[in-house]
C-alpha cells in the first residue's frame, strides 16, 4: 500500500518506510519522483546491520533487488539507529516509482515492535 499524504511530503523530500512487527520488508513506499539522498532512524533498528533495497514499477509484490551496473547488490552497511546515512544523488533509485527496504541482512534483525526509517531526497 503506498504511503499516505501525511507520510510523503514532497516539498520536504521525505518518505517513511514502516516495518510491521518482526517484518523483514518495509511497507511499499511510493517515491513519486523523489531521488534518494539519505536515510535515518532515530530509534530503530536497535542493533546495527545492513539494509538492502527492492524496486518495483507497480504497487504489487516485493519488487526486485536493486543492484549496480556491475551487478553488486546495493547495501547500506552498517545501518543502525541514531545515524544519518548519505546516498550519492543519482547513484540509485532515481527512476523507480516504488521501493521497499529490507532488513534482516548482515545482522539487522527485524524488531519485535516494528519500526520506521525516514527516507530523505530531492523532489
Amino acid at each position: 500500500m503506498p504511503n499516505t499524504p501525511e507520510e510523503f511530503q514532497s516539498r520536504r523530500g521525505t518518505a517513511l518506510a514502516t516495518f510491521a512487527q518482526f517484518g523483514t520488508y518495509s511497507a511499499l513506499i511510493n517515491l513519486g519522483g523523489l531521488r534518494l539522498t539519505g536515510l535515518y532512524s532515530p530509534s530503530w533498528p536497535g542493533a546495527a546491520g545492513s539494509i538492502t533495497f527492492r524496486s518495483a514499477w507497480d504497487a504489487s509484490g516485493t519488487g526486485f533487488p536493486v543492484v549496480s551496473e556491475a551487478g553488486a547488490l546495493y547495501r547500506i552497511t552498517p545501518f543502525g539507529s541514531g545515524t544519518y546515512y548519505e546516498i550519492t544523488v543519482g547513484s540509485m533509485l532515481h527512476s523507480a516509482q516504488y521501493v521497499r527496504l529490507e532488513v534482516g541482512t548482515a545482522g539487522t534483525a527485524p524488531g519485535a515492535a516494528g519500526g520506521t526509517i525516514v527516507l530523505v531526497g530531492e523532489a
